[in-house]
């Protein structure tokens, strides 16, 4: 029994490696097109990826299934079902809870993202090499990638804006307007921030644009701010109640 559990723990251990690997790697993508790092990334990849090896082929088990004989294609659909709902409930249950776990950052300056991918090429390229410069190149490849890491991940950077002024910026959310509105101390206040059609009752409706999303965090994110100071909301949207 000790060696499945050896193996076991290796798989998860290497898992756990690969999964940290791939997410600082993809940090400059993650934090440039979705404005997100998400710490915990690697534990529920893991997860997920594991319940997919078990889902995919019952997947395919009951699609085959189907095709000789419908009531017993359903029999195997019942536990692939209840299968396809963990990943949902693993995403947005626990691990949604931990406020660190995924968190958002505005857009970054293109030369950390320049330092972060000449550094990985250069700590990449000194991997390959045998002789006695290859210390000489890893050691500053390995202090520019760790820096420009951390400097993605935490975006140290002041927000954009015009010292000493008040500054109100209209943006336009269909059918209505918000308005960020900016102290000459910094302070920010967005007032309204757009809301999309949801429907009525009993007829809920989940597609369609997010105007908060699609407009107003764009904006905010380019200018560099990672929070507000107050939000003040003025009237209600059309909406399931």
């Amino acid at each position: 029994m000790k060696v499945p559990a050896v193996a076991l723990a290796a798989a998860f251990g290497g898992g756990i490696v690969l999964g940290l690997v791939l997410q600082i790697g993809m940090l400059p993508p993650m934090a440039r097109d979705f404005h997100r790092i998400p710490p915990l990334g690697p534990v529920v990849n893991l997860l997920v990826v594991a319940l997919m090896g078990v889902i995919v082929p019952l997947g395919f088990i009951g699609l085959a299934s189907s095709l000789v004989m419908r009531g017993l294609g359903r029999i195997v659909a019942a536990p692939l079902a209840w299968l396809v709902g963990i990943p949902d409930a693993i995403v947005g249950g626990p691990f949604a809870r931990v406020s660190a776990g995924s968190y958002r950052i505005p857009a970054l300056p293109v030369w950390v993202v320049a330092l972060f991918f000449a550094a990985s090429i250069l700590l990449s390229a000194s991997f390959r090499m045998t002789d006695p410069r290859r210390k000489w190149i890893s050691r500053p490849a390995i202090l520019g990638f760790a820096c420009a890491g951390v400097v993605i991940a935490t975006y140290p950077f002041r927000p954009s804006t015009v010292a000493g002024a008040m500054e109100m910026t209209e943006l336009d959310v269909r059918p209505d307007d918000s308005i960020l509105v900016v102290s000459p101390r910094g302070s920010t206040l967005l007032i309204d921030g757009g809301g999309a059609f949801k429907g009525f009752k009993g007829r809920e409706e989940h597609l369609g644009p997010e105007p908060g999303e699609d407009v107003v965090s764009p904006y905010l994110w380019s200018r560099g701010f990672k929070k507000l100071d107050a939000v003040a909301v003025t009237h209600a949207h059309t909406g399931p109640h």
